[in-house]
């Protein structure tokens, strides 16, 4: 009778176990997942680590100049031109995208 509650109780050990180590397993890609997915972005490009590179300059308005051609001319990659334009009124305090000639706008850049 001994022998035979022996065996039983070395099978269910054994199955705890296993289940045991596939826990631990699973536990661990789950951590090791996180690791590596966290180094892969921290080494991509983002528009907030240039921002102590940023520079403003003035620019003269002149006669049929508009927001979106001032946007185009002056713009940092991988900033859309509606972000442009939109942070251009910000900057220059416009309430609409009516230009003045002879007056002076605020404009900003990156310098890489």
């Amino acid at each position: 009778m001994r022998i035979v509650e022996s065996n039983i109780n070395k099978k269910i050990k054994s199955k705890v176990r296993s289940k045991e180590m596939i826990l631990v397993a699973i536990i661990m890609g789950i951590f090791l997942f996180i690791l590596f997915t966290g180094f892969a972005y921290s080494g991509r490009r983002n528009d907030y680590t240039y921002s102590n590179n940023i520079r403003y300059s003035s620019i003269r308005i002149e006669e049929g100049d508009t927001l979106s051609d001032i946007a185009t001319r002056y713009m940092p990659d991988g900033v859309s031109e509606e972000d442009y334009i939109n942070n251009l009124m910000s900057l220059n305090c416009l309430t609409n995208y009516k230009l003045n000639t002879g007056r002076y706008l605020i404009i900003y850049y990156y310098t890489y």
